[in-house]
C-alpha cells in the first residue's frame, strides 16, 4: 500500500483503506497546487456529486501504480489550516491595465474567498503581497519573499460561465494585505 486512511467514526467503529490497483482516477479541476505558492482551480472541470456514494466512475481510468517513495509509512501529525475569521477589505484601488487591488486593511495570513459571475473560460488571477509598489497601481511581489522562494503567490480561477461561482483554495495560503486582481469583466 502507498498510502493508509485509518478512519475513527463518533461511535467509536473504526475502518482502515488501503491503496490498491484498483483505484481509479480522473483529472480534477485542480492544475496546480503548492502550500506556499497558490492553486489553479478550473471549475469547468468540475464532476458534481464525484465524492458521494453512488457516484458513477465508469469513465474514469484506472490508477497507475507507482514505487513509493519510501519504504516507511509516516502519519500526518500536522494540524490542518483552518478558518479563524473572515476579513473584508477595507478598500477597492484601480491598478494599472484595467485590473483591482483589495487592500485588507492589515497584513494577514490566509486567502481569498471569491464569488463571481464571468464567461466560461474567463481566468481571474488573483496575486498577494504584502506592500504596494510606490505608484500605488501594482504590488510589490518581492515583499512576500519571492527573491528567496522563487514562489510568486498566486490563485488562479477559470469559471465554468452560468451564474454567480463561489470560490476558494483548499490547498494554500499566502502572507499578505494587498491581493491584485485581473481577468474581472467589472469591479
Amino acid at each position: 500500500a502507498k498510502m493508509v486512511i485509518e478512519l475513527q467514526y463518533i461511535d467509536g467503529a473504526s475502518e482502515t483503506i488501503f491503496t490498491t490497483s484498483d483505484w481509479k482516477a480522473a483529472q480534477s479541476p485542480v492544475l496546480f497546487d503548492n502550500l506556499y505558492a497558490g492553486e489553479t482551480y478550473d471549475a469547468r472541470m468540475e464532476q458534481a456529486q464525484w465524492s458521494s456514494p453512488g457516484f458513477n466512475d465508469s469513465h474514469w481510468a484506472p490508477v497507475e501504480v507507482m514505487p513509493a517513495p519510501t519504504e516507511n509509512l509516516i502519519r500526518q501529525e500536522m494540524e490542518p489550516i483552518r478558518k479563524i475569521r473572515a476579513i473584508q477589505p477595507v478598500a477597492v484601488l484601480p491598478a494599472a491595465n484595467g485590473e483591482w487591488i483589495l487592500d485588507m486593511g492589515e497584513n494577514l495570513t490566509g486567502w481569498l474567498q471569491i464569488r463571481v459571475s464571468e464567461a466560461p473560460g474567463t481566468a481571474i488571477t488573483m496575486r498577494f503581497a504584502e506592500h504596494l509598489m510606490p505608484d500605488r497601481k501594482s504590488i510589490d511581489t518581492a515583499s512576500t519573499g519571492v527573491r528567496v522562494t522563487s514562489a510568486d503567490q498566486t490563485a488562479i480561477y477559470i469559471c465554468k460561465g452560468g451564474g454567480p461561482e463561489d470560490w476558494e483554495p483548499r490547498f494554500t495560503y499566502h502572507g499578505f494585505r494587498y491581493v491584485q486582481i485581473s481577468g474581472l469583466s467589472k469591479k
